[in-house]
């Protein structure tokens, strides 16, 4: 349960030390994305209301063909958003309450290589995901993040001491309700205190979360 203490906050600290104010519109927003054939669209329902996403096979293979299939698998249904910082919502692999989903935690699933030498950019509306292993165990696999605002997040390629690399990997954008997305990020949040006595920090206030999926292949 530390290592979700300590992703929440290193997701929540580079956010606010990398966050752009601007706002751009999601027709023209995630860089590139109009060089990919490939193209994956899904939708989901929230608490607040409906959200269309599209990903991009291409630019990001290992992290689009693992996210697909947690989708398929019903990994993320009925997740919370665990996460709510001025410039991103996330959501986890937890049940309201912060109960693992079927049995899923921070670190398990297959390590994820960090592909963010893609062309994609992490800003607003754009649907990513975060690598850290060296930090704290974070595969990658587990979650997803939607910006809020435009993002400018530093990324470190493989390397001897980094084999997978850090930072972010961007894997498609929000087409259709980014209404809903800003209605998320304004909800009232607060600390959670697990049964250990530690603290999760910008945790919604009232459980939001992530119901039925849809997929168009």
């Amino acid at each position: 349960m530390r290592a979700a203490i300590y992703l929440t906050a290193f997701v929540i600290v580079v956010c606010g030390l990398f966050f752009v104010g601007g706002q751009h519109d999601t027709g023209s927003g995630v860089a590139r994305a109009d060089d990919y054939s490939q193209i994956v669209r899904l939708r989901f329902q929230t608490t607040l209301g409906p959200i269309a996403m599209e990903v991009y096979p291409q630019a990001a293979p290992a992290a689009v063909s693992t996210f697909l299939a947690r989708v398929r698998d019903g990994k993320f249904d009925g997740v919370m958003i665990d996460t709510v910082a001025p410039s991103m919502i996330t959501a986890s692999p937890f049940l309201p309450g912060f109960i693992p989903a079927r049995g899923w935690s921070y670190t398990s699933g297959p390590q994820l290589p960090v592909e963010a030498d893609n062309g994609l950019l992490p800003i607003r509306g754009a649907i990513w995901i975060g690598i850290n292993p060296q930090v704290n165990g974070s595969t990658g696999s587990q979650r997803f993040n939607i910006s809020v605002h435009d993002l400018t997040i530093p990324f470190g390629h493989p390397s001897e001491t980094m084999p997978y690399g850090i930072g972010v990997t961007v894997i498609g954008r929000v087409t259709e309700g980014m209404d809903v997305v800003d209605a998320i990020s304004n909800v009232p949040t607060g600390p959670y205190t697990l049964e250990d006595g530690n603290v999760i920090r910008h945790v919604p206030l009232e459980p939001v979360t992530i119901g039925s999926w849809q997929i168009e292949d």
